[in-house]
């Protein structure tokens, strides 16, 4: 594979090199203008008063510039003016966990969403007329997905090759997604440990993807995949999945070594139906022996489970304070280091899973209203104690959306700017269709050409039991009930009084229901490609979501949203 980079490397200097200077260069772009106001109540079920109402904006500009009859172009996309009205572009007020002076929106610090512009995507996309003369190569940063987003939907640096084959079409790629731990090297140093007292011991591997995927026509549009993840840094007892991703997910991830996914997606039509289908199958190992649930040796963290700080590293502390250390001090913000939520896998180095999702529609079933459906399933973990481990997803951006609260979570640390729905990291509750099957039936009436009420309903149990979680852990998310219900009690569940600890899974009030809920949202289009959306979500939520977001099932408010926004696309 490396001689085969090296040979494509070359060939695409050369091919660039070999470009006249003189030809003239074409500007293209297209965009999207975007405000929504949200009003977000009781998604941690009532653990912690959670009302919160704000405003996110956000201009995405992408640009492309194209020359020789467009056999050479590059592709950008930035996002400028991002950020909640009344904080963005602030510093110096805030000091996060790692002492570094923040806004109140330091989950997006390390990305720099809180700054006027953001690259998402850059990359060189040209022709390459060796065997095929329709090849076309890219290179760079680009967005990269899978069918409809269950299985992979991220930017990643990388290359790939584009070759149209009649009906059909062949890509192939490779993409570095993390380069080791801070630095370049590759050295293979073997099984070591970090040490959080002098700041060493890291295993400097990379983690790299592979894809190829096959787009043809079988009745319909049909898509085929193989994925191939490999994470060569995990001698340290950490992986780029789930280690270092920062910012909450929920518990029982394991850490991914190595991972292969096979999936298909089918869109085509039934009779009136028009039907999206897609199956994947996922497959791989967890090369991380885990004795706790918590990251063991993970940079800037912990090992073997203590929280509190080592010469000014680590711990669970507030934020309100650089690192103080104090494992019994709680954050108020719910954002924690990764190391302190609890949320890695025991299992016996197996991983296995799977994930389906059918949506239809009818159009015009009836005078101006179209009727459709959603199902999704994914699988679960049966013993979160041992076993083989469950997995559903390389990794995703929460662009495939499902409703309004049960999950519509567009990730804050990536190309997001606010947590949106029960399954952002505030709540932390499941992503696409993880342990859960989900039926939702939906209708859209249109009164006018300019106005359509879109409604839906759907139900959701989960595929295996959802333990709660035993002992009281560092930080507000993973909080046992272990007081009263009652928030004028000086000793309620989620403050500061508990004792820090780690606990477990908690099977005792376990459950599989989830709930259901209820949406609307009536759009109105202003002008062509702009549109002001009136729109909002309520949760009937079950015990298995109890248990997942608050740990608990005394916790019993159900969650609800009402939002607006108006998007202009360009």
């Amino acid at each position: 594979m490396r001689r085969v980079l090296v040979v494509l490397s070359t060939l695409i200097f050369i091919t660039v090199g070999s470009l006249p200077l003189a030809e003239a260069v074409e500007l293209t772009y297209k965009g999207v203008f975007k405000t929504w106001a949200l009003s977000q109540n009781n998604f941690r079920m009532g653990k912690d008063e959670v009302k919160d109402n704000y405003v996110v904006s956000l201009v995405r500009f992408a640009p492309t510039l194209s020359a020789f009859d467009g056999d050479v172009k590059v592709h950008l996309r930035f996002d400028m003016a991002q950020g909640w009205w009344g904080v963005n572009n602030q510093r110096g007020t805030f000091i996060n966990w790692q002492g570094d002076n923040r806004t109140s929106s330091t989950l997006f610090a390390n990305k720099d969403t809180n700054y006027p512009v953001h690259v998402d995507v850059a990359y060189i996309d040209f022709r390459l007329p060796l065997i095929f003369d329709d090849t076309r190569v890219h290179v760079g940063r680009m967005y990269i997905k899978v069918g409809n987003k269950l299985v992979l939907d991220y930017e990643y640096d990388g290359v790939r090759v584009i070759q149209p084959l009649g009906d059909h079409k062949l890509t192939l790629g490779w993409f570095k997604l993390n380069e080791g731990y801070m630095g370049l090297s590759d050295q293979d140093i073997g099984n070591i440990v970090w040490d959080r007292a002098t700041q060493a011991g890291t295993d400097p591997g990379d983690a790299n993807m592979y894809i190829a995927q096959l787009d043809t026509k079988l009745n319909g549009d049909l898509s085929l995949w193989y994925i191939y993840y490999r994470d060569d840094g995990t001698d340290d007892d950490t992986a780029y999945l789930h280690d270092q991703i920062d910012y909450s997910i929920p518990r029982f991830k394991p850490q991914i070594g190595t991972l292969n996914i096979v999936g298909a997606n089918w869109k085509g039509k039934a009779g009136p139906l028009s039907l999206n289908v897609e199956f994947d199958y996922l497959w791989g190992k967890d090369p991380i022996n885990n004795t706790t649930y918590d990251s063991s040796g993970i940079p800037d963290g912990i090992q073997n489970g203590d929280t509190t700080a080592v010469n000014g590293v680590g711990g669970c502390g507030s934020f309100g304070t650089a690192n103080s250390g104090t494992a019994s001090s709680e954050s108020r913000s719910g954002y924690l280091p990764p190391h302190c939520l609890n949320r890695l896998d025991k299992n016996n180095g197996d991983l296995s899973g799977w994930t389906i999702y059918v949506k239809g529609s009818w159009k015009d079933m009836a005078p101006n209203l179209d009727a459709g459906f959603v199902f999704g399933a994914g699988s679960g973990d049966s013993d979160v104690t041992s076993g083989e481990g469950n997995v559903v997803k390389l990794e995703t951006e929460g662009w495939h959306y499902i409703s309004e609260v049960w999950e519509d979570s567009i990730m804050p640390d990536i190309t997001g700017i606010t947590p949106q729905g029960l399954g952002s990291p505030w709540s932390r509750s499941y992503r696409e269709y993880e342990n859960q099957w989900l039926l939702q039936i939906n209708g859209t009436y249109k009164f006018t050409s300019k106005l359509k009420l879109f409604v839906a309903a759907q139900y959701m149990q989960a595929l295996e039991d959802i333990p709660g979680w035993a002992g009281t852990a560092a930080g507000p998310t993973a909080n046992q009930c272990t007081g009263t219900a009652d928030p004028n009690d000086a000793n309620h569940c989620g403050n500061d009084t508990g004792t820090a600890g780690y606990g477990g899974p908690d099977y005792t009030n376990a459950s599989k229901d989830l709930g259901y809920e209820l949406d609307a949202k009536l759009s109105y289009i202003i002008k062509p490609g702009l549109v002001f959306d009136l729109r909002g979500g309520y949760m009937w939520a079950g015990d298995g979501a109890r248990n997942l977001i608050a740990g608990n099932t005394k916790w019993d408010r159900n969650p609800w949203e009402a939002r607006w926004d108006v998007t202009w696309k360009f």
